[in-house]
């Protein structure tokens, strides 16, 4: 339930910069009120059961608070930055994003700033030109390695269960390794197995794209 409810939360958040007695303009120049209030939330996928959900309670916040949501699918960085330009010829204040590439942060960022659209980061945070979370960019999620502890948890639950003898048993990690919230996922996980006692060199490390 908890994550079902976070594109509510964060558009509220987004929406708290982009009001009714903001300074923000539309596209005709003056003050965004009510109705005139557009949103766009851009996604790396639109088939991924996540981000349909995402949409879905996202449009949900858009009819119960009287704004218009623009969701859009961006799949890699040059729909990214196209869906930037097109958000702001339709009047958007502010976008959301789960960007197809963190490292586009700087980018991102920039290009808001140009067309004067506020901006927040939802599930994977934009990365800045030192590889490091952009502390600029507002951003709202989960935690990713508690979630990697509850999964090496269940993997240590099953394996009891089955009275699996850890020593013959290896583990293997398929993970998109550039991304931060992939990495604190298998942290999480493996903080828990090797807790358990299951042996460290049996974690067989595959990175996935």
């Amino acid at each position: 339930m908890k994550r079902l409810l976070l594109p509510a939360i964060l558009l509220g958040v987004l929406l708290a910069g982009c009001s009714k007695t903001d300074e923000g303009t539309a596209s005709n120049g003056q003050p965004a009120k009510g109705k005139d209030v557009k949103v766009g939330f851009l996604v790396k996928s639109a088939t991924e059961v996540w981000f349909k959900t995402e949409g879905k309670f996202a449009q949900d916040a858009a009819d119960k608070d009287g704004f218009t949501l623009l969701f859009q699918a961006t799949p890699d960085s040059d729909k990214v930055m196209s869906a930037l330009d097109t958000l702001a010829s339709q009047g958007a204040q502010g976008v959301v994003i789960c960007s197809p590439d963190v490292k586009l942060g700087p980018a991102i960022l920039r290009k808001c700033n140009e067309l004067k659209m506020k901006l927040m980061s939802v599930d994977d945070r934009l990365l800045g030109a030192d590889g490091l979370p952009m502390k600029e960019v507002h951003h709202l999620g989960i935690s990713a390695t508690n979630i990697g502890k509850m999964v090496g948890q269940a993997i240590v639950d099953e394996m009891k269960a089955r009275n699996w003898n850890q020593a013959d048993v290896a583990a293997m990690v398929l993970s998109e390794e550039e991304l931060e919230t992939s990495r604190q996922r298998v942290d999480g996980a493996t903080e828990v197995l090797t807790a358990s006692g299951f042996p460290k060199d049996k974690i067989y490390h595959a990175p996935w794209k």
